[in-house]
């Protein structure tokens, strides 16, 4: 006589062998289950979906006390490692939040490739940004690398490098530019 399933005193359910299988579904579609190393919810089939239902957020703890992943009720994503951010979704688009190191982001091949960091923007004019690189001091601008849409705005396949840089007290503002043939002006907008 072996025991598989037990309801204790205080109405938990207790399945005292390890591979068996709470099963859901009339193809065995969802599988809860224990195999003595490791815990599993398996989905057989569709999405595997998980509500809520209240003003709290989905949250998965690598372990008990420290977050591993937050998704909170407006739809927001926060990742964390070693329980610290790294990472986190907003109405904006994203943040991510370095360390003392200055470690951010870190593009990594691990074959015969190369890295690469895109901005893909169908602008309408010229001097419009296709991809702005900002740099901040404590929340003020302080430099920039603004790659904008050069003159011809039919085929869209020219554009200028525009770099900026902010005096003390003073607003960001073009100190050098090289154009869409190459020329570079220091200290104009028209090379």
């Amino acid at each position: 006589y072996t025991s598989y399933l037990r309801i204790k005193d205080g109405g938990d359910i207790h399945l005292p062998v390890d591979d068996k299988k709470l099963l859901f579904g009339a193809g065995n579609d969802l599988e809860i289950f224990h195999n003595a190393t490791n815990s599993h919810i398996r989905n057989q089939t569709g999405d595997l979906i998980i509500d809520s239902n209240s003003a709290g957020s989905v949250k998965l703890r690598p372990k008990i006390g420290e977050e591993g992943v937050v998704i909170a009720t407006d739809g927001s994503v926060e990742l964390y490692y070693d329980g610290s951010k790294k990472f986190e979704t907003t109405s904006a688009g994203i943040k991510l939040t370095t360390d003392a190191n200055g470690e951010g982001i870190v593009m990594y091949s691990s074959g015969s490739t190369f890295s690469k960091l895109s901005g893909d923007a169908n602008r309408a004019s010229e001097n419009q940004s296709c991809l702005y690189i900002q740099g901040n001091w404590n929340g003020t601008a302080i430099g920039a690398i603004d790659f904008v849409a050069g003159p011809d705005t039919t085929n869209k396949d020219d554009g200028h490098i525009k770099f900026q840089t902010t005096t003390s007290g003073s607003s960001i503002a073009e100190r050098m530019r090289i154009d869409s043939t190459g020329n570079v002006g220091i200290g104009t907008t028209g090379p």
